[in-house]
């Protein structure tokens, strides 16, 4: 059962996010790094880690900077969609949707899989 400190995990999930989303330039290294900077910031306020800890913080870490990052993408999305001459709104809405989704759910793996990640690095 994962244990952890409420009290504690907001600011490491928030800040792990928004590393994730602006260090997603190289594909998908963005959510790993995120989830390992809010395993490494939970731990550094005192939280207590294992690999149900690790893996559960990096996963909401992944799940915000998914969500952001979706958000972010849809706004450029519509920056170039609105400056050309092809008004596909609905299409548009569509990608949103589907690209927010694909965002969490691939964001919140690799975030775990980071937080993981930490928790055997810093075990050994």
């Amino acid at each position: 059962m994962v244990k952890f400190d409420k009290d504690k995990i907001s600011l490491p999930i928030i800040v792990g996010g928004i590393v994730g989303t602006a260090v997603n330039v190289l594909c998908c290294l963005g959510s790993l790094a995120g989830g390992i900077v809010a395993v490494y910031l939970y731990k550094k306020n005192g939280g207590f880690i294992n690999y149900e800890n690790s893996a559960f913080i990096g996963c909401l870490a992944g799940l915000f900077g998914g969500f952001l990052g979706g958000i972010l993408n849809y706004i450029i999305a519509m920056s170039k969609i609105i400056h050309s001459d092809m008004f596909m709104y609905g299409f548009a809405a569509g990608f949103f949707i589907i690209g927010i989704i694909f965002s969490i759910i691939i964001g919140g793996i690799l975030g775990a899989v980071g937080g993981v990640i930490y928790a055997v690095i810093k075990n050994r």
